[in-house]
């Protein structure tokens, strides 16, 4: 049986998603936009496999993400109502029904590559707060996860900019390069929780993250944006990019 076959037979397997409100109206989680967002996951298995929900009460949701050779891929994804009106769900994937009607639930995350992804936040000018989970998918990789004022074609694109680097640790863009403030190795298959606190006017930026089990460590303080990226007056866009190996970034909140 080729590999093809089998893939085939285990996304045969996956259930549509239905959310119930009262007894009336679907709700489809959109399963297909999920893998084709995730280069790494091959399949998504989500449990229960044929929930109902009524209004006023909850269902827990729960997504496994799996390479293409059966292993799980540790990272988190983030869940979505179409609307929050018939139907909310927490970035846990905890769903509340709220009223009759029909909404999808989705699911998402974002898988880098040498194609560079972009993404549009709101657009902001002063001092906010970014975080993300990520996770390298090999050891030794180069990916990068930043923030630019429009979508980023290149590296200089960047004005805010964390990555896994090639000797296996963490490290931020500083001005000119790339520095860290401690040692942080990363582990492949292992989700770190990155914060980012950043003042646009002042073109300098705080990063942090948290190791899966561990306390929030610097990356590095009072960072000063890329060189290219010292006049920005403005970010509103999410990158993420590796040209060796690939990393999965999931829940991007900005606030």
């Amino acid at each position: 049986m080729t590999f093809k076959h089998k893939l085939s037979a285990r996304l045969a397997l996956l259930r549509t998603v239905f959310l119930i409100a009262a007894l009336e109206g679907v709700a489809a989680c959109n399963l297909s936009t999920l893998l084709a967002a995730l280069g790494a996951v091959a399949l998504v298995l989500v449990t229960p496999a044929t929930p109902s929900v009524a209004v006023g009460a909850t269902l827990q949701l729960t997504a496994t993400l799996l390479d293409a050779t059966g292993n799980v891929v540790p990272a988190q994804i983030t869940w979505a109502s179409g609307n929050t009106g018939v139907a909310t769900v927490s970035t846990s994937g905890l769903v509340t029904g709220v009223a009759a009607g029909s909404t999808p639930i989705t699911a998402a995350c974002t898988t880098a590559s040498t194609t560079w992804q972009n993404t549009a936040v709101a657009t902001q000018i002063g001092s906010f707060t970014v975080q993300f989970d990520a996770t390298p998918n090999a050891a030794s990789i180069d990916g990068v996860t930043g923030l630019s004022q429009g979508a980023a074609a290149v590296y200089t694109d960047l004005a805010v900019a964390v990555r896994f680097n090639t000797g296996g640790q963490i490290d931020a863009r500083n001005s000119g390069v790339y520095a860290a403030a401690n040692a942080i190795p990363y582990t492949a298959g292992s989700s770190y929780h990155f914060r980012l606190a950043i003042n646009v006017a002042s073109h300098t930026y705080s990063a942090y993250v948290t190791p899966p089990g561990g306390t929030e460590a610097t990356i590095g303080a009072g960072f000063a944006f890329r060189t290219e990226q010292s006049a920005v007056t403005s970010l509103g866009n999410w990158a993420v990019y590796a040209d060796i190996g690939t990393h999965t970034v999931c829940n991007l909140t900005v606030a």
